[in-house]
């Protein structure tokens, strides 16, 4: 990874920073295209709904479940090679990254990648913010405050997706 910092207005950061926003962008863009303009999409949409239908309608369930988890995990590799590049690694440090990926899809709303990146997006500032002006000890309790005060005010999150029922 390229190293060293940018001057952006009057801001520094880092390469790598600036590097880890533009391949979030992309591949959230990359993968509401593939759920919403393809086939592949549609049938992963579909077993998610309903299986038993998806399957009536010809769709081979577990092409779609293994082709699902084949680019999450290509997703959540890709993260880590970005996460990776300043950071420590121990045992329990998947449990906080967990509780923070939980509060950003259901502060973005379930049901839409770019809801889940705008909350990541969210989540992330407000730590930074956090820790920079109150107290870095309060950060978890900030962000988990948040997700109280968006679970309150909208349970379905920020970008709630419409689902059409049968009468």
């Amino acid at each position: 990874m390229p190293g060293g910092l940018l001057h952006i207005g009057g801001v520094r950061v880092l390469t790598t920073q600036i590097i880890a926003v533009v391949c979030a962008v992309a591949v959230t863009t990359l993968i509401h295209l593939l759920f919403r303009h393809t086939r592949l999409g549609a049938a992963i949409r579909a077993v998610g709904h309903d299986r038993g239908a998806a399957m009536l309608g010809g769709v081979n369930p577990r092409t779609a479940i293994l082709t699902a988890a084949a680019l999450a995990g290509a997703a959540t590799g890709l993260a880590g090679v970005l996460y990776a590049d300043n950071q420590t690694f121990t045992f329990a440090l998947g449990d906080g990254l967990l509780l923070q990926g939980f509060a950003a899809v259901v502060i973005g709303g379930m049901g839409d990648a770019r809801g889940a990146a705008f909350g990541g997006f969210m989540i992330g500032i407000v730590q930074v913010l956090s820790a920079q002006y109150i107290s870095n000890s309060f950060q978890d309790a900030i962000t988990f405050g948040l997700l109280l005060v968006v679970l309150v005010a909208r349970p379905r999150g920020l970008f709630r997706t419409v689902e059409l029922g049968r009468a």
